[in-house]
């Protein structure tokens, strides 16, 4: 495989991840949509705790989703400049892959996890 070649399979991947990216975190923002709304109810102190920890890891995730398109973008821009094997790129692949994975599992568990305190509250959001 020649380098051009490479580096057309390597755009083609990074804009497919970012597209991943992109819409981790817009399922990021629905979850704070939804908190926000949430939060405008009543709600004894408990259940604040709990908001505000689920709260805290919508913030974390932002954070993550952030670096993970800064590193994508870097590694986009970046290719093939510091003379990178393919050994090399195919394990950075690799690991963002497996990084978008766990992050794919962290987001449905945080649905699942609000949509159980809204059944349990009753609350809409």
């Amino acid at each position: 495989m020649t380098i051009a070649m490479i580096s057309i399979d390597f755009l083609r991947w990074s804009k497919q991840k970012l597209r991943s990216v992109d819409a981790l975190q817009s399922q990021n923002n629905e979850l704070k949509r939804q908190l926000s709304e949430i939060l405008i109810h009543d709600l004894d102190r408990d259940t604040l705790e709990k908001l505000e920890q689920f709260q805290t890891q919508i913030l974390y995730k932002d954070i993550t989703f952030s670096l993970l398109r800064h590193e994508l973008l870097v590694r986009m821009n970046g290719w093939g400049k510091d003379g990178l094997n393919d050994e090399l790129s195919d394990r950075q692949q690799h690991k963002f892959d497996l990084d978008l994975i766990r992050m794919e599992k962290e987001i449905s568990r945080m649905n699942a996890e609000l949509e159980d305190l809204k059944r349990i509250n009753k609350w809409s959001a």
